[in-house]
């Protein structure tokens, strides 16, 4: 008996052990990506939709589940647990909030959208990255924003010149950019290597310049050239090449996620976004000034009412093509029906592309980092909630609408009108459409039914019917 007490406390140890062991290992900590996903998909859709029944602020938690920090998703509720990180399949907050289970149902009085719920389903799958804590919901407000101290940021303070090193090899450099790299070197100890010859010189100057190689006749000319500026006149001859847009045009178009479809769930093809894409070309090589080119793509139809007069005609919608940017943000579902998300798209773009900052945070809160408030992000919101996108078509409506005319005077007038009945027409086919479904469902079943009194195989498929 004694040698079976001591058995048992042993076990228990060592389940205590284990426990506490477990308990003491910390949570994997989130990705960037998954918290980045979180923030942009999960967590608004929480606030909005979840935390007025189930967070410490409501006024009776309901099913004992709290959903406003890590601790509380993780623990689950009344009925247990609710999120299986990884399957989406086993957790209960997806099966709620997909309406499979009449018992649950969440939210109870109106479901979350189809996106909203592959989001979800999509970030269970992911592990459930959740960068919250306990305390997440703090019922203080957070302190000011120090905004002279926040200027202070390197990122913040206004470009300068930097003063040029001294460097020891004072007949190796040609310019400040290689005194700097130079006085790098010789501080570590270092040399630079040989220089390059002239055929490897225009080699790399040709791909860098213009993603091409240079051709045997572009060689032998350098090469023969003795002249003291040959290769001033080979790097001026680089930037004129169209060529030169192509390759450096490219690198702007993958930051503003250009496409030649609209991002929608048929991702429908947008037959004029190649006007936007010859016009980052164009800027290029025009070296148009970054501001302007920032100008025209957020603003292009203002500035193009104020200063096209006198323009080239070549030259004078470019500023109404240059707002192809706003066209080319993301769209939502076949209906237009989620354009939200559209907007916090462009917002997010714009942060990340033209400030070099995750703009998006202030969404739902202050930013914990950067000093941007919440009032400036939904500031920016309502700025481009009050423009007028356009819209690309969906496989329901099959045709563009809102795009600004290149065309003036009468032509202008008939492609609207030419629009307006297009949307017209399609809106007609939905209608009938709508009212065909039930019709067709309804006939499908009179014909089960009428098998079913015939055909004994049949009966046994009609019965199957029935049960889903």
């Amino acid at each position: 008996m004694k040698r079976f007490f001591q058995r048992v406390s042993a076990c228990v140890m060592l389940v205590l052990f284990v426990r506490l062991s477990l308990a003491a290992v910390p949570a994997t900590k989130p990705s960037a990506e998954g918290i980045e996903y979180f923030e942009k998909n999960i967590r608004p859709v929480l606030v909005e939709r979840c935390y007025r029944c189930h967070s410490k602020d409501a006024e009776k938690v309901k099913g004992g589940l709290l959903l406003d920090s890590r601790e509380g998703l993780t623990k689950g509720g009344d009925n247990g647990v609710v999120l299986v990180p990884g399957d989406p399949e086993k957790s209960k907050l997806i099966i709620a909030i997909r309406y499979h289970d009449e018992e649950i149902r969440m939210p109870p009085k109106e479901p979350l959208a189809d996106q909203q719920i592959a989001h979800f389903v999509e970030w269970v799958k992911m592990g459930a990255p959740d960068p919250r804590t306990a305390d997440v919901v703090a019922k203080a407000a957070p302190p000011a924003y120090d905004y002279a101290k926040a200027k202070q940021f390197w990122a913040f303070r206004p470009v300068r010149d930097a003063q040029v090193p001294v460097v020891r090899d004072v007949n190796y450099a040609l310019n400040d950019v290689d005194r700097f790299v130079l006085a790098k070197l010789e501080s570590k100890g270092l040399k630079p290597v040989v220089s390059a010859d002239r055929v490897t010189l225009i080699r790399r100057a040709t791909f860098d310049l213009t993603g091409l190689p240079a051709t045997p006749d572009e060689v032998s000319a350098f090469l023969s050239d003795s002249s003291p500026n040959a290769w001033e006149k080979v790097v001026d001859r680089l930037l004129a090449s169209p060529h030169y847009g192509e390759k450096w045009g490219r690198h702007w178009l993958d930051l503003v996620r250009y496409a030649d479809t609209s991002g929608c769930n048929s991702d429908f093809p947008v037959p004029s976004a190649y006007k936007y894409r010859d016009y980052v070309i164009k800027a290029f090589n025009q070296d148009k000034a970054y501001d302007q080119f920032l100008k025209e793509q957020l603003a292009g139809d203002l500035i193009q009412r104020s200063e096209a007069r006198g323009r080239r005609s070549e030259d004078k919608w470019d500023e109404i093509i240059a707002t192809g940017y706003l066209a080319e943000a993301r769209r939502f579902g076949s209906r237009n029906a989620e354009f939200h998300l559209t907007i916090e798209d462009t917002i997010d773009n714009v942060g990340k592309t033209m400030l070099g900052l995750s703009v998006s945070c202030a969404r739902c809160h202050d930013h914990k980092f950067d000093p941007i408030p919440t009032s400036d992000y939904y500031g920016l919101y309502g700025i481009f909630k009050s423009t007028k996108y356009a819209f690309p078509g969906t496989e329901i409506y099959r045709h563009t609408k809102d795009f600004v005319p290149l065309v003036d005077g009468e032509e202008a007038e008939a492609l609207k009108k030419h629009e307006k009945e297009q949307t017209e027409i399609d809106d007609q086919i939905e209608h009938l459409v709508q009212e065909r479904t039930p019709l067709l469902v309804r006939e499908k079943q009179r014909e089960l039914k009428e098998a079913c009194s015939v055909f004994p195989v049949a009966r046994r498929q009609c019965v199957c019917h029935k049960s889903r």
